[in-house]
């Protein structure tokens, strides 16, 4: 009997930011690689990985991941350099893509990564990683998140939709001026929507203020306490791409000149807004599916993607049809 010859084990390194973990999409993301790949991998924090002349030698796989944020050079320089200089497959997986593109591709360049995984569609990729700047290096559309794999999540235990004490949940946020007006179309949707409730004795938990985020098991329970959820689109369509907008807009914030944020948007986004660049599928998506929790999302900017979930209900930007879906 022959003996079967088996190649070793690739080794992987995957640098990560460690203080981003809190959140429960990023945690996930980065135990993936250790879930589900046959790669023996270690994991190294962002501020080892550059404060450590750590050999890169034995590795055949690195990994940068998403939660380390190269717009705003979380890699040291030296370290980008040994990066370069590394012979094995080097991947990147990044988002938030329209934060300083230039330094970010600056960095792609030094570095010269095999393989990207954006969350820029397929149809804008060429627009903003052109083949000419990139010859060798593949570009990959990926999802910014996903639903967790683990059969027994607190999403599979959700009591059922018509035992839920709440009739619409959200979380969101109030994004900078500087991303553009699709960005700010999920602030002004949760403000309209709970206004729409309260009015109407509608019970709901809609909240857009940075102390009522939720993170961690908690945020699995709070989607599952409610029938129905708002979905916005992630992303935004206006890219700063050497950071002249933000700058621009925190001057004229300094000044005493109208800075209400429909003006600074009219004044100084909107040139550059290009509808349908991004628009991404947010990981709450899978999530509400998950947990079957009903999903109340804008018919006019439904992306392809959601054309594959069979659960859910238009809401109108005008609101018109807000009654009928709740």
């Amino acid at each position: 009997m022959t003996d079967r010859i088996i190649p070793p084990m690739y080794q992987g390194l995957l640098v990560y930011s460690a203080s981003q973990t809190y959140t429960q999409t990023v945690f996930e993301h980065v135990d993936a690689f250790r879930k589900y790949s046959q790669i023996n991998w270690r994991f190294v924090d962002i501020n080892f990985f550059n404060s450590t002349a750590l050999d890169l030698n034995p590795f055949q796989v690195v990994v940068v991941h998403y939660s380390v944020r190269l717009p705003y050079k979380q890699i040291s320089q030296s370290r980008l350099r040994s990066l370069s200089r590394f012979h094995g497959i080097k991947l990147l997986f990044i988002q938030d893509e329209y934060d300083l593109t230039n330094i970010v591709k600056q960095a792609m360049r030094t570095v010269r990564f095999d393989l990207v995984y954006t969350t820029v569609p397929d149809r804008s990729i060429e627009k903003i990683y052109p083949k000419a700047e990139f010859p060798e290096t593949k570009f990959i559309n990926n999802f910014t998140g996903y639903a967790p794999g683990d059969k027994n999540s607190l999403l599979d235990v959700a009591p059922p939709p018509s035992e839920r004490p709440l009739t619409i949940a959200y979380r969101g946020r109030k994004l900078p001026e500087y991303y553009g007006r699709f960005s700010q179309e999920k602030y002004d949707i949760a403000v309209r929507v709970r206004s729409y409730c309260e009015a109407n004795g509608i019970s709901n938990d809609i909240e857009f203020a940075e102390d009522k985020r939720i993170y961690g098991d908690a945020w699995y329970s709070f989607v599952s306490s409610a029938k129905a959820m708002l979905g916005t689109e992630s992303g935004a369509n206006v890219f700063d791409w050497d950071g002249s907008l933000r700058k621009s807009i925190a001057r004229a914030k300094r000044r005493n000149s109208p800075h209400d944020t429909s003006t600074l948007l009219r004044l100084y986004t909107d040139q550059y807004e290009q509808p349908g660049l991004m628009n991404q599928l947010s990981p709450r998506i899978f999530e509400m599916a998950r947990a079957r929790t009903a999903m109340v999302l804008l018919e006019e900017n439904t992306p392809e993607s959601y054309s594959r979930i069979n659960i859910f209900y238009h809401l109108r930007k005008i609101f018109l049809t807000c009654q009928t879906s709740l």
